[in-house]
């Protein structure tokens, strides 16, 4: 979960105090500067004490942000000075957890792998061109247009720094032609080599109860060195009540935290700053994640687990229903490759940053490139049936009972989080009893202003939004300014 920096073309005088920007990332620094004819190139990495941040090599330097560590063959293709476009498709398509920098004389290189659980992102600013893992970074440096390096990607810089796509992995779009009995054998051999780079640690699951979290919940707990489950929620919602019962279905330890309206309004700053947006339903979802990270970290956990990718890729929203019902199987069918195209950023990006504003790496599982390719091939009939209960996500349940999951769990109806948690709730309740306008309003009329509540509190954080700087509402900016002040988490 390294923090990068890199500039290419004039030289830049701000590297220690991005640094501090991402400092969560890790205790250990490396810095390298080089220099090709007028342009410099100059890079800070923030890591922690056993990742090969930067590695030298002849006239040059390779940069790398990586998830789960490198093996050294991994390293040997990684070191090959053309990037290795074939060796990519076929030695690293399947790695997760990875972005990786090449630097030379010449040029330089910038891959994310195609499972998107890093990201990395680039813009022009000035006379350079510049690549952070976290778009606060880039702000900082009047970059406010940065864009992802999408997941599959090679993008490659030039000595003046333009930047040009030289290869872009495209998913592949099958058609399965076997048997559903098979689809299930290579759905679990799939999912099980993903969870294998897990052995032996200490894992912490983000847990709702659902069967996302459930199913690896139960996997997990056969390799892991020790598995705990973390949930947030607000007394009353449907995870406070449902959580408990199936953490003793799954006889594993479970951490509930109760979230309170006074504990969510003094998170909002912090969360706002980790996932660099004040877009609510953001803002909503990742305040679970945060607390629940904080309760992990606390506990000595060595990387949080998320379930996130089933619903996108075997149709879990109630949305793909009604298309379904409206305009038949391949329009269901051109939704779901549209939200797997997007859900690396949309989704998480956020929740890893978020977790790891907290300094815990995250793993998303469900996203081995193999697992997500199989289920995207799948015919949409094998994962909606109208007549059935429940409607959706009907051969990922079948999946979970295979691998014994009990029935309950398994079949367990999807809600979304900031609802089942009760944070959206939550929310509402801190900024009624937090911003001075709101004193006599009703909950809709609260509900209308908190986009502008959660903007004015990024304007202050520094964000890229549009807000009054005359604060009109009353809001309580004091958590805020406290973190303006001191920036680092």
């Amino acid at each position: 979960m390294a923090g990068i920096f890199c500039s290419f073309g004039e030289a830049s005088g701000e590297i220690d105090h991005l640094i501090e920007l991402m400092d969560h990332r890790g205790d250990y620094i490396s810095k390298k500067e080089m220099t090709f004819n007028r342009s410099q190139f100059r890079c800070a990495v923030v890591h922690t004490e056993n990742e090969r941040a930067i590695i030298e090599r002849d006239n040059g330097i390779i940069i790398i942000d990586s998830l789960y560590g490198l093996t050294e063959e991994i390293l040997k293709v990684i070191s090959n000075r053309s990037m290795l476009y074939g060796a990519i498709a076929n030695g690293l398509r399947r790695t997760q957890g990875l972005v990786v920098i090449q630097v030379s004389p010449t040029d330089a290189k910038v891959w994310r792998s195609s499972d998107g659980q890093r990201a990395i992102y680039y813009g022009r600013v000035s006379q350079r061109t510049v690549f952070a893992t976290e778009k606060k970074v880039l702000w900082n440096v009047g970059c406010k247009d940065a864009s992802p390096v999408k997941p599959g990607c090679i993008l490659g810089v030039d000595q003046t720094g333009n930047t040009t796509v030289l290869h872009n992995s495209e998913p592949r779009r099958d058609l399965w032609s076997d048997t559903k009995y098979q689809a299930l054998g290579l759905l679990e051999r799939y999912l099980r080599a993903s969870i294998e780079n897990l052995r032996g640690r200490s894992c912490g699951i983000l847990f709702s109860g659902g069967v996302d979290s459930s199913l690896l919940a139960h996997i997990i707990r056969q390799i892991a060195g020790s598995t705990c489950l973390f949930s947030a929620s607000m007394i009353g919602s449907r995870d406070h009540k449902h959580v408990k019962s199936a953490a003793e279905r799954l006889g594993l330890p479970v951490v509930i935290e109760t979230l309170t309206p006074t504990d969510i309004w003094k998170a909002i700053p912090r969360v706002i700053l980790a996932i660099e947006t004040t877009n609510r339903m953001d803002v909503e979802i990742a305040l679970p994640f945060f607390f629940s990270a904080t309760a992990a970290k606390n506990a000595g956990v060595e990387i949080m687990v998320s379930g996130q990718g089933p619903d996108e890729q075997f149709a879990g929203y109630a949305r793909h229903v009604r298309i379904l019902e409206s305009q038949g199987e391949e329009a269901v069918v051109r939704c779901l490759q549209e939200e797997l195209a997007i859900t690396h950023e949309a989704n998480i990006s956020r929740d890893e940053r978020v977790i790891a504003s907290i300094g815990l790496p995250v793993a998303f599982p469900y996203l081995d490139p193999q697992f997500t390719d199989l289920a995207q091939s799948l015919p949409v009939s094998w994962k909606i049936q109208l007549n059935s209960v429940p409607q959706r996500k009907l051969i990922f349940r079948k999946l979970a009972m295979g691998l014994g999951l009990p029935p309950d769990l398994a079949t367990t109806p999807k809600k979304a989080t900031q609802f089942s948690s009760g944070s959206s709730r939550g929310l509402t309740s801190a900024i009624s009893g937090n911003v001075e306008a709101c004193a006599n309003m009703s909950k809709r009329e609260v509900d209308s202003i908190a986009q502008q509540v959660l903007d004015t509190i990024g304007g202050v954080l520094g964000l890229p939004v549009a807000y009054d700087k005359e604060n009109p509402l009353g809001i309580d900016l004091t958590p805020a300014s406290k973190i303006k002040e001191y920036p680092r988490y």
